[in-house]
């Protein structure tokens, strides 16, 4: 479901995730940073949000754990886009 558009075929209980999740002020900045950059790794959105690695990796994981992000590790790195899900 693309985040922009409402989708009539979303269940009642994944659309509700899907407003919890950009209920959250600093979920919302992570996305317009995905949407507008593409892939960034979390040190990229460490020191453009200037919140402590803890707080976005929070972040990410609640919007992995409901399918909006999607991630990849890289060595010691981890990097995350939107999911296609997000995207459709």
């Amino acid at each position: 479901m693309r985040i922009s558009k409402y989708n009539l075929s979303m269940n009642p209980e994944s659309l509700a995730n899907l407003f919890k999740a950009l209920s959250e002020p600093t979920r919302v900045r992570i996305l317009v940073l995905l949407l507008n950059k593409g892939e960034l790794c979390v040190c990229d959105l460490v020191d453009t949000l200037a919140l402590s690695q803890s707080v976005i990796s929070r972040h990410l994981a609640y919007l992995r754990n409901n399918d909006i992000v999607v991630a990849r590790r890289e060595g010691v790195w981890m990097y995350y886009q939107l999911s296609n899900y997000a995207q459709s």
